[in-house]
């Protein structure tokens, strides 16, 4: 089977399976699963604050911001092209 031809419905699915079998016990997958279908914006690791990151020109990118974004997006495409 080659990932490559899922659809992305099923990708997820099967990321999902991935990270249930990753956590030690039951508890520990409920608590992922509720952080994983947690509404954006809400607490969590990267916003404690609970309140969702607005940037200081909503709708803009600075040339760092856009780089760090291109940077992410060259990484994970680097996974998948073996």
């Amino acid at each position: 089977m080659d990932p490559r031809t899922w659809d992305l419905k099923r990708l997820l699915a099967a990321w999902e399976v991935q990270l249930q079998r990753g956590c030690k016990d039951e508890a520990e997958w409920r608590r992922m699963h509720t952080r994983l279908y947690a509404p954006p914006g809400g607490p969590g690791p990267r916003n404690r604050g609970g309140r969702a990151r607005v940037p200081a020109q909503q709708g803009r990118m600075t040339v760092g911001e856009a780089e760090a974004m291109m940077a992410r997006f060259a990484a994970a495409d680097a996974m998948f092209a073996r």
